[in-house]
C-alpha cells in the first residue's frame, strides 16, 4: 500500500513539475541533469523522489550544462515547496508564509554546498545538496525543490525595451517517510475573502490552508461571488487542475471582470475536490464605502460608464414619447 502512494505521488508530480524557465530569447545556455539517489522511488522520474528515513542525511547532486560558448554562474538555493494562485506547484522561494502546521521546512533542512558554480564553456559541473531528516519519523510529504539562477548582467535591447536575461530552473525534491504507513485524512480550511486589488484590479482575494502534509494534485477548486440573498453568481472561477503543496497557504483569487467595487454585503461559496473528499465553504463579506473608493481609485482599466449612451437612449425615449402623445392629441381632435 504504501509503495502505491509513493508511486502514485511521483506519477502527480512528474505531470505538475514544470521547470520555470524565464528567459530573453529561445537559446537557454544551461541545462540540468538531476542524478539518481540510492532512495529514489523511480530512477525514470526527472526530479528527486525519495523514501527516508530519520536521522539520515540525503546528499543530493545535480549535473549543470554550460551549453554556451562563455563562462556562466550558476547560484544555488533550496526553497520550500509551495502554491501559487494559478494552482501551479513552484520553488523559487518568492512564496515563504506556509500554513502553522508545517512541522518540517525543507529550506531549514538543506545546506547548499555549492551555492555558486562557476562554469567553463562547453564544460559541467555538479551542485551538491545536503538534506538532513527529522529525528523523529515524520508524516505525509516534505515537498521541496532546488534553483537555478544564472547570474547574467547582460541586457538586450528589443524594440526600444531593454530586456535583463533571466534563466531560471527548478527540480523538485519529493520525501516521504519509507517506515510510516499512517493514512491520512485531507484538511483544508478557508482563512479569509477580502474585496480590493489583485494585480491593480478588482477582485476578492481568497485565501486557504492545507492543513495536512498531503500533496495534492488535479485538485477542482470552484468559486463564485454572490450578492447576499441572491442565487445568481457575480463572478466565478472555476480551475480543474490545481495542485496544492503540503502544509501550504495559498490564496485563489477571483476577478471582478475589470467592475468597480460596489458597497453592500456578499457570500463567497466554494467547493473544493480532491481525488479522495469534497469540502464545501461559506463566508459573508462586505465591502464598504472606504474600501470601494479606494480601490476603485487605484484600479486599472476599470470599465467606465457611457453617459453618451443613456443620454442618448433617453433622449430616444423622451422623443418617442412626444410623438405618441401628439399622435394621440392629433386622433383625439379628428373626433
Amino acid at each position: 500500500m504504501k509503495r502505491i502512494k509513493l508511486l502514485l505521488i511521483s506519477v502527480f508530480v512528474l505531470f505538475n513539475l514544470i521547470p520555470t524557465t524565464v528567459y530573453a530569447n529561445e537559446e537557454v545556455p544551461y541545462s540540468l541533469r538531476a542524478i539518481p539517489s540510492e532512495n529514489q522511488v523511480d530512477e525514470l522520474n526527472t526530479y528527486f523522489d525519495l523514501a527516508v528515513e530519520k536521522n539520515k542525511t540525503e546528499n543530493l547532486q545535480v549535473e549543470v550544462f554550460n551549453n554556451s560558448d562563455k563562462k556562466i554562474i550558476v547560484e544555488v538555493s533550496a526553497n520550500t515547496g509551495a502554491t501559487n494562485s494559478n494552482g501551479l506547484l513552484i520553488y523559487d522561494g518568492s512564496i515563504d508564509e506556509f500554513d502553522d502546521s508545517l512541522k518540517h521546512n525543507f529550506t531549514d533542512m538543506t545546506d547548499v554546498l555549492t551555492p555558486t558554480l562557476e562554469i567553463e564553456p562547453h564544460d559541467s559541473k555538479t551542485a551538491e545538496i545536503s538534506v538532513a531528516m527529522p529525528d523523529e519519523d515524520f508524516e505525509g510529504t516534505i515537498l521541496g525543490g532546488i534553483r537555478f539562477l544564472l547570474k547574467d548582467d547582460s541586457e538586450e535591447k528589443g524594440e526600444g525595451v531593454q530586456i535583463k536575461n533571466n534563466y531560471a530552473y527548478e527540480i523538485a525534491v519529493v520525501l516521504n517517510d519509507k517506515n510510516n504507513d499512517k493514512d491520512l485524512k485531507e484538511k483544508i480550511e478557508l482563512n479569509d475573502v477580502r474585496a480590493g486589488l489583485i494585480s491593480g484590479r478588482t477582485g476578492l482575494h481568497v485565501n486557504f490552508s492545507n492543513k495536512s502534509p498531503i500533496l495534492m494534485t488535479g485538485t477542482q477548486i470552484k468559486g463564485a461571488v454572490y450578492k447576499k440573498g441572491s442565487d445568481e453568481p457575480l463572478y466565478e472561477r472555476q480551475e480543474d487542475n490545481f495542485s496544492i503543496a503540503p502544509n501550504a497557504l495559498f490564496n485563489y483569487p477571483i476577478s471582478f471582470e475589470n467592475q468597480k467595487l460596489q458597497v453592500g454585503d456578499y457570500v463567497f461559496k466554494g467547493t473544493i475536490k480532491t481525488k479522495d473528499n469534497e469540502f464545501k465553504f461559506e463566508k459573508d463579506f462586505r465591502i464598504t464605502k472606504d474600501e470601494a473608493e479606494e480601490a476603485n481609485e487605484e484600479a486599472v482599466e476599470l470599465e467606465k460608464t457611457d453617459w453618451k449612451i443613456f443620454a442618448l437612449i433617453g433622449s430616444a425615449i423622451v422623443i418617442l414619447g412626444l410623438l405618441i402623445a401628439l399622435i394621440f392629441m392629433m386622433l383625439k381632435r379628428k373626433k
